[in-house]
């Protein structure tokens, strides 16, 4: 580096040191920490049932009763009309396969993969009652994407697709070279009015209170391109505090599921809202619905831009061969409870969902599991008497049919697959929900041990991957046919003056990989991650 970047780069970091902008980049502790500090603090200005990546307006402050690491996440109130995203640098390595849950735009395959990002935010006065902000953080990323054994599709799509369903978009290989990409990351620009917001933004947004695998929204796929319009922070009034939001934006197609340029990009709206009654302490209630369909179907009118508030039921449905399906929209709703009590540093958490059109009322009475989905979840954090923290947190999912929804003419469909919307519900081949992915079930315990300058922990995982698909086609024709994966981690994360180190390894054991009797591997990963600390 010559003289003059040397010089250039040093006046930055000085700059840069009275500044503060923050974000939670996905993949990293960053999220969970804020999770917790929601958690053990009575803060009545936490999120109801949303939690986004960019926490300018959801931030606790240095009023914080329990916070072992100070400052660490707690952004400036101050109106900073320009402040620096902390840089963060991180590399993971898969000696096996690819495993990539919850980063974001982040692809881990096989090998090396490597990412880099950074930015800039502020927010600009416009006058007594209004602002405009900004986040720019856009991510580099890097992945070796070493080659990987996938059984060939038995439908029109690319070789690197998922084989075992046509209309689904979930990349197991992107391409045979090595990948490199640019992404907006966690960005967005708005205009605050009077307490509404709207604008535009790419950023990860987790909607209901599961950690590992949220059911609509999670953290697993790149975000989404979407216009947004709602409330900016929860509001209060004398029954409670209130929360929502509308969205309106764009799926993409990856580059490995089919050759048809006619069918690149989808639709997606939908709506999220959130209650915390003022009569029950701790209580918070979220109602979430997303609507998708081919861009290229028809041209947009009111119609779409309202659907996430229409389409209730199957008088929008029409027969094809037998079947009831909507040709033209895929919805996915969910309900969502998250109890919790900073005093006793407990939260309990589920989340019902469901991906199709009740027919009525009578029909969801029957048949409350049809197309229906499961979370719950409990954390628990107590303090030591030597002043540390240990929280132990628990997370169950169910994403797969029962049998009876298998074999009825009326079927279970299966999560995220959609009979006439190709792709599936997923960006640039990702799931946009839970990353187990469509018809699976997995159990997470994990337990995390905090002290004022570090925190250990140790995860454990079983994931049983795709139950609906063996079970419609292979049911009682294997040995044993199950595809399942039981992974174990421990990570490390050490705060130093200027920077924090985040360290990982994990050892994962996948039995009968692609639905192959007798195939099982043993993945090691080891993961490090660097954040220069520009606040501290």
């Amino acid at each position: 580096m010559n003289k003059g970047k040397t010089c250039l780069f040093s006046l930055f970091i000085l700059f840069s040191s009275s500044l503060f902008g923050q974000v939670l980049q996905p993949g990293t502790l960053d999220f969970e920490y804020h999770r917790l500090l929601l958690l053990k603090n009575d803060f009545d200005k936490e999120a109801i049932g949303t939690f986004p990546s960019i926490i300018t307006d959801f931030a606790p402050d240095s009023s914080l009763t329990w916070n072992p690491w100070n400052n660490y996440l707690v952004p400036s109130t101050s109106s900073d009309k320009f402040s620096v995203v902390d840089p963060s640098f991180g590399t993971l390595f898969n000696s096996t396969a690819p495993r990539s849950y919850n980063d974001g735009v982040v692809w881990n395959g096989k090998g090396l993969n490597s990412w880099f990002t950074t930015g800039v935010m502020g927010k600009l006065p416009t006058g007594e009652n209004g602002y405009f902000s900004y986040t720019l953080s856009p991510i580099v990323h890097y992945s070796q994407n070493a080659a990987i054994d996938i059984p060939q599709p038995i439908y029109n799509k690319s070789q690197y697709s998922y084989p075992f369903y046509e209309r689904l978009d979930q990349v197991e290989r992107y391409g045979d070279e090595s990948l490199f990409k640019i992404d907006p990351g966690q960005s967005e620009v708005k205009y605050v009015y009077r307490g509404i917001a709207a604008g535009f933004t790419t950023q990860n947004e987790v909607w209901g209170p599961a950690t590992f695998n949220p059911i609509l929204m999670s953290q697993q796929a790149a975000g989404i391109p979407r216009f947004n319009l709602g409330f900016n922070r929860p509001v209060d009034t004398k029954i409670g505090r209130l929360e929502g939001k509308a969205f309106w934006g764009m799926l993409k197609e990856s580059d490995y599921y089919d050759s048809n340029p006619n069918n690149n990009h989808r639709y997606i709206t939908g709506f999220t809202g959130g209650y915390a009654p003022s009569f029950v302490k701790g209580l918070n209630l979220g109602l979430h619905r997303v609507m998708y369909r081919l861009w290229e179907r028809s041209s947009m009118g009111a119609k779409d831009v309202f659907a996430a508030f229409a389409h209730t039921s199957r008088q929008y449905d029409t027969p094809l061969n037998g079947i009831i399906t909507n040709d033209e929209y895929d919805q996915m709703a969910s309900a969502t409870i998250r109890w919790n009590r900073p005093e006793l540093g407990l939260e309990i958490y589920t989340e019902y969902a469901r991906n199709d059109f009740p027919g009525n009322f009578k029909e969801f009475g029957r048949n409350p599991d049809r197309s229906s989905a499961f979370v719950l979840g409990i954390t628990e954090a107590f303090e030591l008497s030597n002043g540390n923290t240990v929280k132990l947190h628990y997370e169950n999912t169910k994403l797969s049919a029962n049998q009876l929804q298998i074999v009825s003419i009326f079927s279970s469909p299966t999560y995220y697959v959609h009979y006439s919307i190709a792709h599936g519900y997923t960006q640039n081949g990702q799931i946009i929900g839970a990353g187990i992915g469509p018809g699976s079930n997995t159990n997470v315990l994990q337990a995390q041990y905090f002290t004022p300058k570090s925190m250990f922990g140790l995860t454990a995982q079983a994931i049983r991957f795709n139950d609906d698909y063996i079970l419609r086609e292979y049911a009682g024709a294997l040995k044993y046919p199950s595809e399942f994966e039981f992974a174990y981690s421990a990570k490390y994360y050490r705060l130093f003056d200027q920077f924090t180190v985040e360290a990982q390894l994990q050892y994962a054991k996948h039995y009968h990989r692609y639905f192959v009797d007798g195939i099982s591997d043993r993945n090691f990963q080891a993961l490090i991650n660097l954040r220069y600390r520009i606040n501290n």
